[in-house]
């Protein structure tokens, strides 16, 4: 027992001296080991999320890409059908010349026009997409709807109001000069 209580108190004395250096010298090595895999898994992170981000732009790019043809398509859709609108625009015609005398020939044939009016116009905004075009669309159908449609005072007030609100809006806020 007297043997082994020595070599206890040699060896913890060992140990307590041997610890001392090899804890510094491990944490040493060890704190640059563990710098060194942070910095790897930092510089990985960063490239992994810089190959993520060009993957992500060119899905985006992918999208608008695909978003735009989407819109050609649906313009020439509308185009075809502007078409076909305008051809059969002679029937509405010869009807208007036999019963021009009636009241509200004269407005049945100009929702006609201006249904294709309309839609001359929203074939414009899917070919030019600007602020301007999207104002003269609302600004036709808002018209077509006070001139054709039966309404009453308060919606012709609320008709020229609104009017109203997209020429100032085309004016100040757009910088158009497109009305004097």
């Amino acid at each position: 027992m007297i043997f082994f209580g020595i070599i206890t108190i040699k060896f913890s004395v060992i140990l307590h001296v041997f610890s001392e250096s090899f804890v510094l010298d491990f944490v040493r090595k060890t704190s640059r080991v563990h710098l060194h895999r942070m910095e790897v898994i930092f510089l990985d992170n960063v490239h992994w999320r810089n190959i993520m981000t060009e993957k992500l732009e060119k899905l985006k790019q992918g999208y608008t890409n695909l978003s735009e043809w989407l819109e050609h398509i649906m313009a020439a859709i509308v185009l075809i059908a502007i078409v076909i609108a305008i051809a059969s625009l002679w029937e509405p015609f010869k009807e208007f010349l036999h019963t021009r005398t009636e009241s509200g020939s004269f407005l049945e044939y100009m929702a006609s026009v201006f249904d294709i009016v309309i839609g001359i116009e929203f074939f414009k905004l899917l070919c030019k997409p600007r602020k301007d075009t999207m104002l003269e669309v609302l600004m036709f159908v808002i018209a077509r709807h006070m001139i054709i449609e039966h309404t009453t005072a308060v919606e012709n007030l609320l008709s020229i109001i609104a009017i109203s609100i997209l020429i100032i809006v085309d004016r100040y806020f757009l910088k158009s000069k497109t009305l004097n």
